[in-house]
This record gives C-alpha cells, sequence and structure tokens, in this order.
C-alpha cells in the first residue's frame, strides 16, 4: 500500500547500559542474575508446576563479579566461577516501546451489561513495530591495533519465531532470544501445546549487510501484552533482541577461532523501528475512507502531537499530487519510530571503569545511619508521599540530598501547609473535613454493584417523579427482584468459576495427588459444577422474565417506561501503598506527557559537525535493503544522526550519554503479618492530625498493650510470612502535579499561605512538584496471601486470544480428564476466572499456623526485606543479602524478633497509642526493634496498622423504608421506598414564639402542636385545628407519628421530660447546622425556622459473594461428606463472617454538612424484632445532666452490622429475593435535616450517605404554614360574630388568599401592629359552633332543644391590615380576641399563588 502522506517520525527514548566487572564489583547496587520465565513450570506436571513462572532475583550470589552468574562462566562444579564470559560484557540497549501500543481497545462480549454472557473477551492491544535498525558508529576504540567496523548496523525481527533445536550453539539462549509463550490457534488439537511452550523462542538479530528482507518464516503477533508476562516490554533482560539488544564489540576472530572483543569502545547508536506491514501500522490503514480521521486527530489518539513547525502553527506537508493543510488530511502514512543515544563509553578488564549510576546514589539512602529508611507507606500513593514530608518536617539537610535540589525543601514545606487543599477544593471548616474522610474513601477498590429499574415517565422539573399505576408497580417491583436475584447470581457464579480452576489447580500442582489425596479434589468439584450449572439455569430463567418487561433487544416493547441505572458499588480495601523517595521513575518526560512530538520527513534535520563518513556504507544498505516505503525515510534519520549529537534535537529522541540509566520496573517486597485477635480490637473516635479542626475519625484501635500478650496465644503465635512484587508506577508525581494545579488555580488568594500568593510562587511549586522523586506501587499480594491465594503468572487450562473468549486446552483437559472427571464445559465454564492460584500445597502450614485463612484482616504488618530492580537487573537491596555459603535458615522461633524496615507511615496507618498517650501499641516493644526517636519526632515503627476489614467485596446498603405492619408490632416488616414515595412521615419545627413543637405530615399538613403547660405538664391541641379535619385522617398520619406524639402526652414527669428532651435537643442541633438554602425563604414557614423530618433508615452490611474459603491444602481439609450438596468449608466460612459484628456511626455532630439530629431503635438484624418504637433517644445534642431520655451516640452504643448474603439460588425465579435482603436490615427512626445527607461511618468501607429527594421537601414547605397563638388582644372594631359557614378554613383556603397581596386597611376587620410591614397575614377566629338540629326529634321524645349540645370549633380567615399606631380615640365597644395570626405568604419573594389542589387536605405551619 502507497502512502499518500510523508511518513511520520516519532521519536522514543533508548537507554544504554555498559556492563562490564566493575560494575559487578563496587557500589551499595547490585547487578541482578538472569531470572527469566520459567515457561517449564507451565506444563501440567505437579513437580514442575509453580504459582508464579516468574522467580524472585536471588542477589546471593551478585558479588563478586566471579560469583555473578550474570557474566561468569560455570564448570563441572557448581559453586566455582572461575573466568568472565566476555561475551556478556557490552553496552545493552534497550528502547521504549511508544505509549501509542499500550492502551487496549474493549472487546466486550456484550452490549448489554445485564446480559447472560458466561465469560469476558479478552481486551486487544495493537501489534507494536516488529522491524528494529540498531546502528553503532565507533568514535574511538581500544586496542588500537584493532580493525573493527566504524559503522555496523543490524536488523532485529522481534516476531520471529523459532524452537530451541534450532538455535545452534553460538546463540546465548539468556541473552540472544526471549523465551515466548507463542499460540497458533491450536489449543482445541495439540495436546503438547503447555509442554512445547518451554521451546518457543522469539528474536533475530541479523547483520544489515546480511539481511534478506522479509522471508516466510515463523512468527508471533506481538504486542506489549501477549507474553504472559507483565514486564516483557520494559524490562530488558526479558526481552533481548526483541525490545533490547546486546553490543559485545566482538570485532572478529583469532588463529583458533575465539572471538575478539574491544577493551574499550566511544560509541553513538541509532535505532529506527517500523511495521512490517502496513496494515499493522497505527497510520497505515485509513478507518473510515469516506470521512477520514485528520492526521493530528490520529495522532492525538496515540498520545502525539500534530508536527508543527518552530512558530508552532501546523506545518505544511507534500502528498503525492497537492500540499495540505497537515491537520485536515487523513490520507494513509507510514508512522516511523527512532532515537539516537551518543558518546556511551564502555571499558572492561583491566582498565574496566564503573560509570556513575543513580543506582548508587540510592543504595546509600538505605543505610543504618538514617532515622527511616526512604521508603514510606499510605493508603494511596498521594497519602504516602504527604507522608514522607510530614516525617521528615524540619529535616532539611536529609531532603535536599536526598531528591538533590535545595528547592526541594521549600517545596516540602509548602505542600505541607496546604495538605487539605490537596484534597479539598475550598478552605471553610466543612470543607477540611470533608477532605480529612476522601483520604479514608480513597483507599478501596471499587467492583460493580449491579443495576436497579426506575420509572420513567417524564413529569415536570421539581415535581415529584410521576407515579405508575397499580398494576405497573407490580411489574417493577418484580423487575427489580429480578435483576437484583440476578446480579448476585452473576457474582456468585464468577467465585464458582475460579472455585473450579482453584480444584484443578490444586490437583495438578499437589507433589502428592495420589489415591489417598485425591477425595479433596473429586469430591468438591461436582458440587461446584452441579451449583454452576443451576446457578446459570437460574440466571436464565431470571433473564427471560426481565425481558419480557423491558423488550430485551428492542426497548419499545416495554411494559411501561423503564430506565436501567447503577445500583451502589461495592468496595474492597487495597493494599497499603509503598512509595520510594529519592528514586526517579526513569521515564523519558515526552514519553509520559501524552503529546510526544512529531515530524514529517521534510523536518528531519541535518548532521552534526562530527565525522559523516562513517555511515556512508551503512546508508547504501539502507536504501537496498530496506522496504522502498520507508527506506528514504530512515536513511534521513540515520543521516541526522551521523554528525553527532545536537541541542536541538533533544526533544525528538536524541540524547547524549553521561551515566548509566536507572528505571526500576518492580519492587520485590517481603513482610511478615502478625493477626491481632478480634477481641483486641474496639471501635473508637480519634482525632485526625491532618487537620487543626479537631474532628473526629471513627476508627478501630488496640485498647490493650499487645507486646505483653501471650506469645502462646497472641500476635507472635498467629503470624504469616508474606512475600509479593509490586510493578513500579510514576504516578505519585503525577497525581500531585495535576491537583496542585487543580489547587492554585481554583483557591482563592485568601485560602493560600503567604508564600503563595503571586503567580511566580505558583509556577515555582508546580516547577518544584516536578522535580520531586517518587516511584510507588500497591504491596499486591498482601490481602490474597490472607485468603490462602496466590498472585503470579502461572499456567491456565484456557487460551485467552485477544479479542475472543477463552478457548479450553486439550493439553489440560487430557490430562485431568480422567483423574478428576472434569469435563471440557468445565473449563469453559472457568471462563476467565483464573487470574489468582489457590495455595493448596503451596506452603506447608501444619507445623506452622493451624489457621492461616483470614476472612478478616486485623493486624500489624512490617516490611523485612525490599528488593527494587530495574530494567536492566539493577538492583538496590535492603537488607544486603549474603553470600550463599553459609548462609543460616529463616529463623522459626516465633519469639525471635526479625529485622524490620522503618518506613514513614501515614496517619491511618499508624498504631493506636498507649494509655501514656505517646507510645505507639505494636507486637514488638519500641526497644525490641529499635525505634529511636527521629529528628523530626514523627512516630517510628515498622509496624504497619491493619485495622479490621473485610478480605473481599462488600458494601454498605442504606434505603429509606417504611413499615408494613403496626410499627412496635414485633412481626414488623419493612419495604423500600420507591422514587414516587415520601419516604417522610412527619415534620417537626420549633415555634420559639409559641414555646411549642408543631408536628406535620410527609407531605407538610398541620397536625398537631405540643407546649408547656395545663394539669398534665404538656398541652396538645386539637389535631388539624385550627383547620378543618380531613374526611379519613388516618390516612394522611402514619402510626409512627402517632406514637412519638404520645411517647410526651401520656402524661406524668415521663411526658414532659420526653417533650423537654426532644425540645432540647432540636435546639442545640438547630444552632450547629448550617444555614438552608437561599430558596428556603420562598416558603411561608420560613418564618419560625428549619423543619427537621422523620424518616425510616434501613442500613445493612452486604457481601457482593458469598464468603471466601482456605484454599491450602497442607494440611489436608476434610473430604465432603456424602450426600452433600455445598462444601462444609464454604458453610462454615459464611458462617463464620456472618458472625462478624462491625458497628457503624450515623451521623456527626461535628460535620455540619451531615444531617442527623437523633435516632430511635426500630428493628435489630440479628433478631429482625421491632424495639420500643419511640424509647431512648440517640443523639449527637445530649443533656448536661443525664435526663433519662437521651443517650449520648457514642461507640459503646454504635448499631452493629453483620455481613450477609443473600443467595439467589434459594429462591425459585428471584420470588422473595429483595425481602429477604430487606430482612438484614437493622432499621433506624431518624430525625434529620432535610437538606444535608446521613452518613454512616464503619471504619472498613467508605462512607455512605443518603439524601431525601428535593421533591419531598418542596412538596412539603408548599404546604405548611406559620402561625402564632396570640391572645387575648383587645380591638377597637368587633370580629365576626357567627361562623361563615361558607367559607370554612380548608388547606387550600391561606393558598387561594395569596392571590390577593394587597390590603384594604379601611375593609379588614383586624388591624394589629405588623412590623416591616411585609408579607400576608390572616387572622384565624375560633367559633363555637352547635351542629345543625335535626329535622324531628329523637325517639325517646326529649326535643332537640332540650338535648345537651357539643359545642365544636371552627375558624374563619379574616384578612389582617396594619395598624399605623397613632393614638387616636376610636368608639366603644372594645371587644377582646383570641386565636392564631397566620403569615400566609412569604415576607420575601412573594410567589404566584399554587392552583388549589385537590390532593391537598389540610395545610399548616
Amino acid at each position: 500500500m502507497a502512502s499518500t502522506l510523508e511518513d511520520v517520525c516519532l521519536p522514543i527514548n533508548l537507554d544504554a547500559f555498559v556492563l562490564n566487572e566493575a560494575v559487578c564489583d563496587s557500589g551499595g547496587s547490585r547487578i541482578a542474575p538472569i531470572t527469566m520465565p520459567n515457561y517449564v513450570s507451565l506444563r501440567l506436571q505437579n513437580n514442575l508446576i509453580q504459582h508464579d513462572i516468574l522467580p524472585h532475583v536471588d542477589l546471593h550470589n551478585s558479588q563478586p563479579s566471579l560469583a555473578n552468574p550474570r557474566i561468569s562462566k560455570t564448570f563441572s562444579n557448581p559453586t566455582q566461577f572461575t573466568t568472565i564470559d566476555r561475551s556478556r560484557l557490552g553496552v545493552y540497549l534497550h528502547w521504549t516501546i511508544p505509549r501509542a501500543y499500550r492502551s487496549a481497545a474493549s472487546q466486550a462480549s456484550s452490549t448489554d451489561p445485564g446480559s447472560a454472557a458466561t465469560t469476558k473477551s479478552n481486551p486487544k492491544f495493537p501489534l507494536v513495530p516488529n522491524r528494529w535498525l540498531i546502528v553503532r558508529i565507533l568514535r574511538d576504540w581500544t586496542p588500537k591495533t584493532a580493525n573493527p567496523d566504524r559503522a555496523t548496523a543490524w536488523v532485529i525481527e522481534s516476531d520471529r519465531l523459532r524452537k530451541i533445536e534450532t538455535l545452534d550453539s553460538s546463540v546465548d539462549i539468556e541473552t540472544d532470544v526471549t523465551p515466548f509463550v507463542a499460540y497458533s490457534n491450536d489449543a482445541t488439537n495439540n495436546a503438547d501445546l503447555l509442554n512445547n511452550q518451554a521451546e518457543n523462542y522469539i528474536g533475530l538479530r541479523t547483520t544489515l549487510a546480511a539481511w534478506n528482507g522479509e522471508q516466510k518464516v515463523d512468527r508471533v503477533p506481538l504486542t506489549v501484552m501477549n507474553s504472559s508476562n507483565p514486564v516483557f516490554a520494559d524490562y530488558a533482560i526479558h526481552n533481548p533482541n526483541v525490545f533490547s539488544t546486546k553490543d559485545n564489540f566482538q570485532y572478529g576472530t583469532d588463529s583458533f577461532n575465539n572471538p575478539l572483543y574491544l577493551d574499550t569502545a566511544t560509541c553513538d547508536y541509532f535505532v529506527a523501528g517500523w511495521h512490517s506491514s502496513m496494515g499493522d501500522d497505527p497510520l497505515g490503514v485509513v478507518a473510515n475512507p469516506n470521512a477520514p480521521a485528520s492526521i493530528r486527530s490520529r495522532l492525538s489518539h496515540l498520545f502525539c502531537a500534530a508536527p508543527t513547525n518552530s512558530d508552532g502553527k501546523d506545518d505544511k506537508h507534500t502528498t503525492d499530487t497537492q500540499t495540505v493543510s497537515g491537520n485536515n488530511d487523513g490520507g494513509a502514512t507510514r508512522l516511523i519510530c527512532h532515537a539516537a543515544r551518543y558518546s556511551v563509553a564502555f571499558t572492561s578488564g583491566k582498565a574496566a571503569i564503573k560509570p556513575k549510576t543513580p543506582a548508587d546514589d540510592y543504595a546509600n539512602y538505605f543505610s543504618p545511619n538514617l532515622d527511616m529508611e526512604p521508603v514510606s507507606v499510605g493508603t494511596t500513593p498521594l497519602d504516602a508521599v504527604l507522608a514522607f514530608f510530614q516525617a521528615h518536617k524540619g529535616d532539611d539537610s536529609f531532603e535536599s540530598a536526598m531528591f538533590g535540589d535545595d528547592d526541594t525543601v521549600q517545596t516540602a514545606k509548602t505542600l505541607m501547609q496546604i495538605q487539605e487543599l490537596l484534597y479539598a477544593t475550598e478552605d471553610d471548616y466543612d470543607q477540611r473535613v470533608k477532605a480529612a474522610d476522601l483520604i479514608y474513601s480513597h483507599n478501596f477498590q471499587r467492583s460493580g454493584g449491579g443495576f436497579v429499574w426506575h420509572y420513567n415517565k417524564q413529569k415536570g422539573d421539581n415535581e415529584p417523579p410521576a407515579i405508575p399505576s397499580d398494576s405497573e408497580k407490580v411489574v417493577l417491583a418484580s423487575l427489580n427482584e429480578y435483576q437484583s436475584a440476578w446480579d448476585a447470581a452473576d457474582r456468585k457464579l464468577d467465585q464458582l468459576r475460579w472455585a473450579l480452576f482453584s480444584e484443578f489447580f490444586k490437583y495438578v500442582s499437589d507433589p502428592t495427588n495420589d489415591a489417598n489425596r485425591m477425595p479433596l479434589y473429586t469430591s468438591r468439584i461436582p458440587l461446584l459444577r452441579n451449583e454452576a450449572i443451576a446457578l446459570q439455569a437460574e440466571q436464565a430463567t431470571l433473564q427471560g422474565n426481565m425481558d419480557k418487561i423491558t423488550g430485551g433487544a428492542d426497548p419499545t416493547k416495554a411494559q411501561m417506561p423503564l430506565k436501567k441505572v447503577s445500583n451502589g458499588a461495592f468496595y474492597k480495601r487495597t493494599d497499603p501503598s509503598l512509595c520510594l523517595a529519592g528514586i526517579d521513575a526513569g521515564w523519558d518526560p515526552e514519553f509520559l506527557s501524552g503529546s510526544t512530538p512529531t515530524r514529517f520527513v521534510h523536518q528531519i534535520s541535518g548532521p552534526g559537525h562530527g565525522d559523516t563518513s562513517l555511515t556512508k556504507g551503512t546508508l547504501a544498505n539502507v536504501l537496498s535493503r530496506l522496504p522502498s516505503d520507508l527506506n528514504d525515510t530512515v536513511s534521513k534519520l540515520l543521516t541526522e544522526a551521523s554528525g553527532g549529537y545536537q541541542d536541538a534535537l533533544a526533544l525528538h529522541g536524541h540524547k547524549i550519554w553521561d551515566r548509566q540509566p536507572f528505571q526500576p520496573q518492580f519492587v520485590e517486597w517481603e513482610g511478615v503479618y502478625y493477626h491481632i485477635a478480634d477481641d483486641q480490637w474496639q471501635i473508637a473516635l480519634t482525632q485526625t492530625a491532618l487537620s487543626d479542626s479537631n474532628h473526629t475519625q471513627v476508627t478501630y484501635i488496640n485498647p490493650n498493650d499487645l507486646s505483653k500478650l501471650d506469645a502462646k496465644t497472641g500476635p507472635l503465635s498467629d503470624q504469616r510470612h508474606i512475600s509479593g512484587r509490586m510493578l513500579v508506577l510514576p504516578q505519585p508525581i503525577f497525581v500531585l502535579d495535576a491537583v496542585v494545579s487543580q489547587v492554585l488555580g481554583a483557591a482563592l488568594p485568601g485560602d493560600l499561605p503567604d508564600d503563595l500568593q503571586t503567580d511566580a510562587q505558583k509556577n515555582a511549586l508546580k516547577t518544584g512538584v516536578k522535580k520531586l522523586k517518587f516511584i510507588s506501587g500497591q504491596l499486591t499480594g498482601l490481602t490474597d496471601a490472607l485468603l490462602t491465594m496466590a498472585n503470579g503468572q502461572h499456567v491456565k487450562p484456557n487460551v485467552r486470544p485477544q479479542g475472543q473468549n477463552p478457548i479450553p486446552m486439550t493439553a489440560a483437559t487430557r490430562t485431568v480428564a480422567k483423574a478428576l472427571s472434569i469435563e471440557d464445559n468445565d473449563f469453559v465454564l472457568m471462563g476467565d476466572q483464573t487470574g489468582r492460584t489457590p495455595y493448596g500445597t503451596l506452603t506447608d502450614f501444619e507445623n506452622v499456623n493451624s489457621n492461616p485463612f483470614k476472612g478478616v484482616q486485623h493486624g500489624q504488618f512490617a516490611i523485612t526485606k525490599l528488593t527494587i530492580v530495574d530494567k536492566f537487573g539493577q538492583a538496590i537491596c535492603y537488607p544486603f543479602p549474603k553470600q550463599t555459603m553459609g548462609r543460616t535458615p529463616r529463623v522459626v522461633d516465633p519469639t525471635a524478633t526479625p529485622d524490620f524496615i522503618h518506613p514513614c507511615l501515614s496517619e491511618q496507618l499508624l498504631p493506636s497509642l498507649l494509655s501514656d498517650g505517646k507510645t505507639l501499641n505494636t507486637v514488638y516493644t519500641p526497644a525490641q526493634t529499635h525505634d529511636l526517636a527521629t529528628k523530626s519526632g514523627y512516630p517510628m515503627t515498622p509496624f504497619i496498622q491493619l485495622t479490621p476489614a473485610i478480605n473481599q467485596e462488600a458494601r454498605i446498603n442504606l434505603s429509606f423504608v417504611e413499615p408494613q405492619s403496626g410499627h412496635g408490632d414485633p412481626r414488623t416488616t419493612w419495604s423500600i421506598r420507591g422514587d414516587w414515595e415520601n419516604p417522610i412521615f412527619g415534620w417537626v419545627i420549633v415555634n420559639y414564639a409559641d414555646s411549642s413543637l408543631q408536628f406535620f405530615n410527609g407531605e407538610g399538613i398541620f397536625y398537631t402542636a405540643l407546649e408547656y403547660g395545663g394539669p398534665k405538664g404538656i398541652i396538645q391541641s386539637n389535631s388539624f385545628l385550627p383547620f378543618e379535619p380531613p374526611a379519613d385522617p388516618g390516612k394522611y398520619i402514619k402510626p409512627q407519628l402517632d406514637a412519638l406524639i404520645k411517647q410526651m402526652t401520656a402524661g406524668g414527669e415521663a411526658g414532659r421530660a420526653y417533650f423537654h428532651a426532644l425540645w432540647d435537643l432540636i435546639r442545640r442541633a438547630i444552632s450547629s447546622m448550617p444555614f438552608p438554602p437561599s430558596d428556603y425563604a420562598q416558603y411561608a414557614n420560613a418564618i419560625v425556622g428549619k423543619p427537621l423530618a422523620l424518616t425510616n433508615v434501613g442500613l445493612s452490611l452486604e457481601l457482593a459473594q458469598p464468603a471466601w474459603w482456605k484454599q491450602s491444602t497442607m494440611p489436608s481439609p476434610l473430604a465432603v461428606p456424602d450426600k452433600a450438596t455445598v462444601d462444609p468449608l464454604r458453610t462454615d466460612a459464611m458462617k463464620q463472617l456472618s458472625n462478624y459484628p462491625f458497628p457503624v456511626k450515623m451521623g456527626d455532630a461535628d460535620r455540619s454538612f451531615d444531617g442527623v439530629v437523633a435516632y430511635w431503635d426500630a428493628t435489630d438484624q440479628r433478631t429482625g424484632d421491632a424495639q420500643n418504637p419511640f424509647g431512648s433517644i440517640y443523639t449527637y445534642f445530649p443533656a448536661d445532666k443525664d435526663d433519662g431520655v437521651r443517650k449520648e451516640i457514642a461507640p459503646d452504643n454504635f448499631p452493629r452490622l453483620y455481613p450477609f448474603f443473600t443467595d439467589p439460588a434459594a429462591y425459585t425465579a428471584g420470588t422473595g429475593f429483595i425481602e429477604a435482603s430487606i430482612a438484614q436490615m437493622t432499621t433506624k427512626t431518624v430525625l434529620i435535616d432535610p437538606y444535608t445527607p446521613v452518613h454512616v461511618y464503619s471504619g472498613i468501607l467508605p462512607i455512605a450517605s443518603l439524601q431525601l429527594p428535593a421533591w419531598t421537601m418542596q412538596q412539603a414547605m408548599k404546604n405548611m404554614t406559620a402561625f402564632f397563638t396570640m391572645g387575648p388582644i383587645l380591638l377597637t372594631k368587633d370580629v365576626p360574630k357567627l361562623w361563615d359557614s361558607t367559607s370554612p378554613l380548608t388547606p387550600s383556603t391561606w393558598m387561594q388568599a395569596q392571590s390577593n397581596t394587597s390590603t384594604n386597611n379601611s375593609v379588614a376587620p383586624i388591624s394589629l401592629p405588623i412590623a416591616g410591614q411585609r408579607g400576608l397575614w390572616q387572622w384565624l377566629q375560633p367559633y363555637a359552633v352547635a351542629p345543625t338540629p335535626p329535622l324531628s326529634p329523637p325517639n325517646n321524645g326529649v326535643s332537640a332543644a332540650a338535648a345537651p349540645v357539643d359545642l365544636t370549633t371552627h375558624y374563619n380567615a379574616l384578612e389582617v391590615s396594619n395598624e399605623d399606631g397613632k393614638l387616636r380615640l376610636d368608639p366603644a365597644p372594645y371587644t377582646f380576641v383570641e386565636g392564631f395570626l397566620q403569615l400566609a405568604a412569604p415576607l420575601v419573594n412573594v410567589p404566584s399563588p399554587p392552583k388549589p389542589n385537590d390532593n391537598v387536605a389540610v395545610a399548616g405551619g
């Protein structure tokens, strides 16, 4: 395919590493021996299979160089290393694959999240450039007698596949070829597929002069991710002659045919890469020829910037026929990667000199002379960075030395000044508290929580949702029942799929899988298979039922308007993040920027001032041997590099070499986990040191001295040695840089410290942040190890081709089919749930730990070893390893104190304090672990506090609920309120003018008022007065509201005390609440005060899947009993986890953005029984002295939640599924500020919140009015003497009066002095009215007139005019009146009157 555009030149990073004897022998860093992926362990042989094909780096024999197998030769005696392998010395080159090839396209198997697809297909990564030209230009060398080629060129075929038997003796299988997992679409018919993997190698280097171009040979489709090796693309040791190569400076042979090598050399290197097929080139194919994307757009998707001129404008470039603007053309072209590295100096033998390397500088930071190692641990990378600065606050010399820049000290100080702003967007108290809360929420991994369906009939803005018909409600409830059961089944199926794989892997990796141990596996596999198949069938039924309602693939056939939205997510606490300070990530800035500059061919520069004649022969070979559609571009790029380094080309891949690179790829860690029993933990409220606001956080503490617990039963007796590998990521500074820029752009000047007021000061901080050196990664595998699961690259029974579903391998199925009675469909069922392996026989716990499995973690973890490994195998290890000879075995005495690393710990990971308030409570005493005071005074300890957390996904459910039977009845059940249902059953307002509590129903209809006085101590107004009662009062008043009122009107001191307690706590709460939003002023009741809402909240702790269970088989678990349907290991684990109580805190007085004022117990999760509906009041606003009513919310009375999982298999077609889940709820009746959400703090999961829908408040506020008891008032004019039955005081009367906002003072029957003369006021005048007499006397002969008459009170609304207050003498008689003064319209922003609504029964204030 011919190009229609000039080729695009993309610069990449080229690193050169010099390896000689001195590099191995000197300095604090070590050179790691070569450890290649062990693909032999992919074979399904129990003596070969491993949990991870990537062995940990072993540095015990890394020094001296004669002992390092990386560069030494071994003979018959494995312990005798005598000579250096000169072919291994030289310059190792590695080129970084651009970001364009590191992003995958999703290949979802179904576009419907609710479909019943059994597997999810693999994401698809683009093919990488598979041809690379490497040119070495030799500038100087010794011995001078040698006559090497001044320019040497090689071509690397990265995708060339060869079998081990085809490699000749000259091939070094560790440095010349790359072991590779090769798949040729033969998974179903190649029984030796796994056995052959150890024989596959890719990568071939040929001199350019001998290269014959493209040949029809075996090749592999090469991406950065299809090697079964996560560090394949960037770890040069694992990709020789694929993305790296070795130049050992051989220049010929002697008379005995032994190779000759240069002793020293100074040279330049040039690299260019391309795709062998234009169809694989990301710019070689136009996706949509009819509407081609511009070159600018296409390059942007490749994280590249379009070529520009020096003025930054779009370049003009030439096509085959015309010149067009670069940002408008959409033709095909080629993408050529290129780089050059100049003045690389190599020495060897007696002349060997170790080049300067950052690795040695970093190794010096791990010194016994330092208070702490340059390591910090936090919940997130950002948290760990800030913890490091906090720990070294005041230690300026250390920070300056570590980061190599005096400005870093000021940068650190400034960051500590604004650390809260890094989490908060504003500087007020609430935002700072929210910031601290946010930190707690960042260390959780999120997973999907399923879906929920909503009725989707639209109504106007600010109106309640449309109400479905009764039949639609039934159908919608069924639909959500089906969906909830389907989602739970899907999550459980994932667990069962993995469990099937687990039994397969445990069997094939068991060294003693003889007849005696076979029942361990054969008894479990049928149970898992049958359960999974049944669950799939249930899922299919549920999906069919849903499709009938939703229309399935055709939503137009849905039975009602529906909307599908995501349900609440599940969360699992992430493993802590380890951050290493002072270490540069090593990634090229252009690579990380996301907009790497590119050039067209005509923009390629001329050569520098060096000798360019050296490459003439190579240029000729380039033109003659490279493909014709790109040889011109490559030759121009080589010409550009042939004259030496040019400063102007620094941004285009040209760099000078002056030291060894150091780009860490992974960190291997080891540590000890000490499990602290659950009875040694207490929930507590502790203040955070992060903020000056003195607010508290919910956390767990250890009240007892852990170091004094019995060694035979305490933490020392329940410990685990755990190791793992974390991939190094450069994100801490990325995140910090982005957040700092956001804060500086959004914060007001008053929010920032004095030294951040000018643009220059802000820019200096941004520059300083970019100079910080941090790398980080998670301690991945810590939690999995506690579940007796392992992480790593391992054999899987299915092949996952890119963009396709997993395919079972015959090599796996035939191996175990007969022994395990496992079927091909079982492997299909496993799908993609094969990422982790079970421990199986990995560790024998029989004499070490009787219970290694921890479904809930709560303990302390200490790091004992760190090994940092860079792309060329440079390693920093602490503590330094000893040589193999004479090495002592691991200490097995649990009371012996290991050597620990002392990281800087973030606040959340610091152990709690002992009673002295200053000593950290740890499993070993500070004296045992040598925890001396630091210069900064920061607490020093090796122990990372892992407070209680469930080791699997869970969520806190929060819902508004309503009782379905009488409140207080032990048989009370609850239902979750729908979108259209008002969850509020009552409103409470403190009327300070009357010293009363006014109660309204959920719609804002006035019900009654309570005030001090009367013979019982409390006076209750007649229900609904002064308004006419509705025809059916029970329709409007919930039993719960009546029950609360009766608690205060029962008479006696108890009633008065309850009334006073409620009054007082509301008074105290309102004073600490935030002001209501400004639109609240438009409602008439705004003059009285903020109303508080009464509602019911259900909360529960739900697991995403059933509890995990023990996966180790040493010692052997019991076999499954005959006729059992479920593995007892699973049921026991679920029982144990479901009995774990987790206290939670509802609301918080310190957080004014939280709405909880008080709550009452309703029902308990454990018993399901209703509590005394309105007994003790739990509140954050207790009495100064115990009043017998209020209980201050404290840790000892926090609600307890117990984990549960509702098994969909127990409910046919989902019937009863939601009801069973609701039954697990603990329910509270809550008094809340309606404008702020309810929060639940657990310490084990992110903060959960729940807020009332806006329409519930708007609807109620419209119906509320403010009125006050007044009188007796002396009037100079009498009111009407008789009740006007034609104008009764109904709920809509006062709303209709708003249509007349002007008052005629001469006509109004009542004049009162109203301050401000604002609003629309009415006088509600009571009348004693006799019943209408019957038409005939009663049957007893007594006339109606003579019978006793029960008078009833009715009211008329009278217009009120404003009394001017002038002195005058109005004629008598004067009249005393008593009644209510009502504000019938707001004092400000009088709205247009609402239309009378027949649905409104009564209104009140």
